[in-house]
Formats: structure tokens, C-alpha cells, sequence
């Protein structure tokens, strides 16, 4: 399967590398998995054929870190309202 963290590491080892091969061999995936994720960068108009990182590429990564972020700004939030709750909800079990 191919996350969001996979399809970028193909970009940031794009500028290094001479061809596909080199790139998978880089990035530490499969030949094929390279060639399928750089035809969906291509597709969405975020790399061009020659792998160089476009303006939307660049604001598309932007936008997942934003996300992973955020994804783990709520995450540590929920587990530091945990033990208040878990207080709470003791305090409720002792007067029932």
C-alpha cells in the first residue's frame, strides 16, 4: 500500500538520482513501486516527467505535514485529558 509518507519520499530522493532505478535503490522500494508512484505524481500534476518538484507538489507536502500535525496535536491532547477523565469518572463510580 502506498501512504502519503511513502509517495514523498520518492521526490526527495528524486533530484539525486539518474533514473528510476537509481531512485528505487535510494528511497529503498521495489522498481515498481517507484515507476506506480511517480505515473500518480505525474497524474495529479505534482512532478514532471523529469521528477523535478512542482509548485503543487511542494504545497501538497505542505498540506500532509500540516495534517500530520494536526493528526498529532489532537492525539496528545486526547491522551492528556485522559487521566481527568479517568479521575472523573472514578469520583462517579465511588457515589453510586
Amino acid at each position: 500500500m502506498t501512504t502519503p509518507e511513502s509517495t514523498l519520499k520518492i521526490p526527495q530522493h528524486a533530484e539525486k538520482a539518474q533514473g528510476q532505478k537509481s531512485l528505487a535503490e535510494q528511497a529503498g522500494y521495489s522498481l515498481g513501486r517507484v515507476n506506480y508512484i511517480l505515473n500518480a505524481l505525474i497524474d495529479r500534476g505534482l512532478t514532471s516527467y523529469r521528477y523535478i518538484l512542482t509548485p503543487a507538489c511542494m504545497s501538497e507536502k505542505l498540506r500532509l505535514l500540516e495534517k500530520f500535525v494536526e493528526r498529532k496535536r489532537l492525539e496528545y491532547e486526547e491522551l492528556s485529558a485522559e487521566p481527568e477523565r479517568m479521575k472523573q469518572f472514578d469520583r462517579s463510580e465511588a457515589k453510586a
